[in-house]
């Protein structure tokens, strides 16, 4: 009897674990917290350095002070002085979309006409009291693809020509050379210095 008890308490067990063991696996349980962030990794080496950018002032041109000579001619009883000076840097594109100032540094007055070493952007309008007259001297300056030419009118003709102590000087500007200082700088109200100060240019 005990033996028969034993046998039948053998093969409830071996089936009762059968039973589990082949059992479907229950459903996947919700996902846990995020764990902490780790800490950060070490910085890694620094590339190496590019190569240094373009000047600003790069692609401007500016000419050295210059003296020029000039030649008298009469237009209507009023004399007309005459001076060219060749520029290949001027380019028909510099004149078309270019910038070109011209600069003078009238030495040639007495100095309560022109203080010494002032300069003034063309055209230059100079009235003065000469011979009891009030004398009105204007310069201007044409530019063409290759060349300035410079003008002198006089409403009085008391000169026998233009001074050599007069000197000259112009900066070509070509349209890529404006600065992030200012997309468009109004080069016509810039005085001498701040205009030399904005591309970095000698006085």
């Amino acid at each position: 009897m005990k033996t028969t008890f034993k046998i039948l308490f053998l093969s409830f067990f071996s089936i009762a674990a059968l039973t589990t063991s082949c059992s479907k696996d229950g459903d996947t349980g919700p996902i846990g917290p995020q764990g902490e962030q780790g800490p950060a990794g070490e910085q890694g080496v620094q590339g190496p350095e590019g190569p240094a950018g373009e000047d600003g002032n790069a692609n401007v041109i500016a000419s050295e002070w210059f003296p020029l000579t000039f030649e008298k001619t009469m237009v209507n009883e009023l004399p007309h002085f005459n001076g060219n000076k060749a520029v290949p840097e001027i380019t028909s594109e510099i004149v078309e979309e270019g910038t070109v100032i011209v600069y003078g540094k009238l030495n040639g007055y007495t100095e309560n006409v022109w203080p010494t070493d002032k300069v003034a952007q063309f055209p230059i309008t100079l009235m003065y009291n000469a011979l009891g007259n009030t004398q009105i001297d204007i310069y201007k300056a044409f530019i063409s693809e290759g060349n300035i030419q410079f003008n002198v009118t006089e409403n009085y003709d008391i000169h026998g020509g233009v001074s050599p102590y007069h000197m000259y000087r112009y900066i070509i500007i070509p349209t890529n050379s404006v600065t992030e200082k200012s997309q468009n700088p109004n080069f016509s109200k810039m005085t001498y210095r701040e205009v030399m100060d904005h591309f970095g240019l000698d006085y």
